[in-house]
């Protein structure tokens, strides 16, 4: 076999078959005595849909005329192609090994993320600046870029910039620092306050899932093909909540989750509704519960360390209270969101970002997307200005759902869930509307819609998508937690979407919920959610738990779309 493919080889056959050859004969044929080194580097770096000239790898000294065989370890990430170039074809490491007549060597290939867009890109996602501090903001150009990019503020009151990028922190508020070059530009917040947000409770260590080439990965977990996403509705945090977290100078709200978090940590992946501000320059709700007569929500930051506690990998930022603290309010709660490592996606601070959030669970590719339809309206210092709306907060429109379901697609998507903000508030029953646009979201190709902003549960529903495709809707999952008192508002579930890879489709191949109820005081802790089921919490019983479940059962029965769980397996 080898002599004949050295035959064909030499007599010119097709590259077809040199590729066909490729790993056999990279093994089997030596080149002769004392070979020179075929490549220039030892490494080369590339980015998802790149492709690079064989020719541009090789030594000054090297001539590829004659035979040449390669090879690669893993053609998932990259491969020659008939024009005898290298493609990166997915993010990872893989060699690329040369076999030639008088040459041969391995050349490592790394290759990292989706292709970049053409333009300006600026490295950092924000800055926040006291009065008086600099900050260094620094840019890449992609190639199709010619020239130096120049960097100017819009408002020089708040922030300045120099040409190579240094920012000094003037006075209190918010700018945007631009970079340009040509037609393209980047821009990035900069905040400057002299307040300080609470210290976390303690060390914020690395999450479970942590982000590499624009996707969440879990490294310690395998590619099962099998997957457990867990889902939650409203994370509220009201005055109630932050008076029965003060523990001495600080706030500690673990103990809301005391009794779910062994749940969470069964799941694959978790997320739910964060529907609060951590703005640490704005008052909290406890201190002031309205502004300009409009409803105030806005905790302390270490309400992410509850949320961490309780074992939520990610959070969805878009609901009518996303600017409650204003535009810099905004920027602090995502700046919080990332420094306790959360992965997040509604709220925004740049518009180059992603409206959606990709997240690799046991080899499934899943995105969340979040929207809302409704938005507290704020006047003053406080109002966000129209222009800024519409890249701060990512509102409900069909052209929205359409184009970020073909972005999330674009980036390997398999599954794709929505949470969207909408409907009407402490009624189980959901609207015209809400039907409307969850068929909407359905025929974008949306897999399965999550509702929220009715603070109670709205029952689910089967959408049929133009295309054919059952899409489970539940129109909202009600507060998970919260500090609003009435019984409707208490009753609330945890969503179990159990996926598997069959051949090269995601099936959804169960869908059920867990009951819970939200105790203002159980035990030693205060806002406690308690699943109904014994088996589920400890082995408790209760007449509230059975009242709790049997409301539940009624709101949830629709069109028995969702199977009540009461163990885990």
């Amino acid at each position: 076999m080898l002599i004949l493919m050295l035959a064909c080889a030499l007599a010119g056959c097709a590259e077809q078959t040199e590729q066909a050859a490729a790993s056999k004969l990279s093994q089997s044929v030596q080149p002769s005595a004392e070979p020179i080194p075929a490549f220039a580097l030892e490494v080369l770096e590339m980015r998802q849909g790149d492709t690079v000239s064989l020719e541009d790898c090789f030594a000054e000294n090297f001539s590829s005329d004659g035979a040449l065989w390669y090879a690669s370890s893993d053609e998932a990430v990259a491969l020659v192609n008939e024009r005898r170039e290298i493609v990166a074809v997915g993010a990872g490491e893989c060699i690329l090994s040369f076999v030639h007549e008088n040459a041969s060597g391995e050349l490592k290939i790394q290759v990292t993320g989706m292709p970049e867009a053409p333009g300006v890109h600026i490295e950092q996602a924000y800055l926040a600046l006291e009065p008086g501090q600099e900050g260094q903001l620094s840019c890449r150009l992609s190639r199709e870029v010619q020239g130096q990019a120049v960097w100017s503020s819009n408002d020089e009151s708040v922030a300045t910039v120099d040409s190579q990028g240094r920012v000094v922190a003037v006075g209190k508020g918010t700018a945007r620092v631009s970079a340009q070059a040509g037609e393209y530009q980047d821009s990035v917040a900069v905040w400057v306050t002299s307040s300080k947000p609470y210290a976390p409770l303690g060390e914020i260590t690395a999450p479970r899932f942590q982000k590499k080439d624009g996707i969440w990965q879990n490294p310690d977990a395998s590619d099962t093909g099998e997957a457990s996403i867990l889902l939650t509705g409203d994370l509220m945090c009201l005055s109630s909540q932050q008076y029965a977290a003060k523990s001495g100078k600080s706030y500690n709200y673990n103990s809301s989750f005391q009794l779910v978090r062994g749940i969470f940590a069964k799941g694959d992946f978790v997320v739910g509704n964060l529907e609060t501000c951590l703005s640490y320059s704005s008052p909290y709700t406890a201190a002031e519960k309205t502004v300009q007569d409009n409803p105030h929500c806005n905790a302390q930051a270490t309400f992410l360390d509850a949320v961490r506690y309780a074992g939520y990998d990610a959070v969805v930022t878009a609901n009518n209270h996303a600017g409650d603290t204003g535009t810099m309010g905004l920027y602090e709660t995502v700046q919080m969101l990332d420094t306790y490592l959360i992965a997040h996606t509604g709220t925004f601070t740049r518009a180059g970002e992603p409206r959606f959030l990709l997240a690799d669970v046991n080899g499934i590719k899943v995105a969340v997307l979040s929207y809302t339809e409704i938005l507290n309206t704020k006047y003053g210092e406080l109002a966000i200005p129209d222009a800024q709306k519409s890249l701060l907060i990512r509102r409900y429109s069909e052209e929205n759902v359409r184009a970020d379901v073909a972005a999330a697609r674009e980036a390997g998507a398999e599954f794709i869930i929505a949470y969207n903000h909408w409907g009407v508030e402490n009624t189980h029953d959901y609207t015209e509307k809400q039907e409307q646009h969850a068929q909407q979201m359905a025929d974008a190709g949306v897999d399965f819609i999550a509702g929220s902003h009715s603070h109670c549960l709205q029952g689910p529903k089967i959408i049929t998508a133009a295309d054919g495709r059952s899409v489970p809707c539940i129109f909202s999952m009600g507060n998970f937690v919260s500090g609003m008192g009435r019984e409707i508002n208490n009753d609330t579930v945890i969503l179990k979407l159990d996926l598997v890879r069959k051949e090269d489709e995601i099936e959804l191949k169960n869908v059920g919920y867990i009951p819970c109820k939200v105790f203002v005081e159980y035990g030693d802790g205060h806002h406690v959610i308690v699943p109904t089921s014994a088996a589920l919490n400890g082995g408790k019983t209760s007449s509230s738990l059975s009242a709790a479940h049997d409301r539940i059962a009624k709101v949830m029965k629709g069109e028995d779309v969702f199977a009540e769980i009461r163990e885990l397996g």
